[in-house]
């Protein structure tokens, strides 16, 4: 497993950093102007961002210095192999989600590699998967309902250090992801994506997922209410229903 130290991108060891490893076509300006206002409060702070293209890191830290941020205080990863992305978020202390489109494997990386992960729940199916994913994990509380509560929670995460290392602890002792994502208890046999309603159900897609890294992806002929939508994940017997 490879070692990713602070000193190699430039980062202090006790500076706090927020990370966002979502596809960069996610982010809004709604969500980086919050990501700028959070680094002008938690002083020396870092944004830690998965990107490649170079037009694209020119636009933001263009945009970072209109905020009165050091352009520097971004850093940029580029894509590598799966493995030392999951060892690379040994770097972050807290993962911000993007709103219209949440994360969705890289959801699921952060929380198995133990970063809190802070979500504003959406409407739509693509903005509540992290709130699913945390509601059932039992971690609601990193979850919120609106811009200000999201970057309010942001802001109490990273000037709370008792706050912040409950929260760390919780996610790395959290026994449903250790058993829904640990192969050495036996993998996920299968999840059933199913929209309930008033008299039946309609099963929307069964796959087996063989590895603790999973995307799901479906396809429907017919919309999607997103207050009865959810998919149920079984291992060895054992169901976890995540609510979207």
């Amino acid at each position: 497993e490879k070692i990713f130290l602070r000193s190699s991108y430039g980062i202090p060891k006790e500076a706090f950093t927020f990370c966002c490893f979502n596809n960069s076509y996610k982010i809004s300006r709604n969500e980086f102007d919050i990501w700028m206002k959070l680094l002008n409060k938690i002083e020396g702070s870092y944004l830690l961002l998965l990107l490649k293209d170079e037009r694209t890191k020119k636009n933001l830290q263009s945009e970072a210095e209109k905020k009165n941020i050091n352009p520097n205080r971004l850093k940029f990863f580029d894509y590598i192999n799966v493995q030392d992305h999951l060892s690379r978020h040994s770097l972050a202390d807290l993962y911000l989600d993007t709103f219209n489109y949440n994360a969705h494997t890289s959801g699921v990386d952060a929380l198995w590699t133990g970063v809190p992960l802070i979500t504003k729940q959406g409407n739509s199916f693509a903005a509540r998967v992290c709130a699913s994913l945390l509601n059932a994990f039992g971690m609601n509380e990193l979850i919120t309902s609106n811009e200000k509560e999201y970057e309010r929670l942001a802001v109490e995460l990273a000037s709370n250090k008792k706050f912040m290392k409950e929260i760390k602890n919780k996610v790395l002792e959290n026994e449903k992801l250790k058993i829904t994502f640990s192969n050495k208890g036996g993998r996920i046999t299968s999840v059933i994506l199913k929209e309930f309603q008033t008299h039946d159900s309609l099963p929307l897609q069964l796959f087996d997922a063989d590895s603790s890294r999973f995307n799901l992806q479906f396809s429907v002929g017919k919309p999607i209410n997103a207050e009865n939508l959810f998919f149920v994940a079984k291992q060895n017997g054992n169901a976890l229903s995540m609510k979207l």
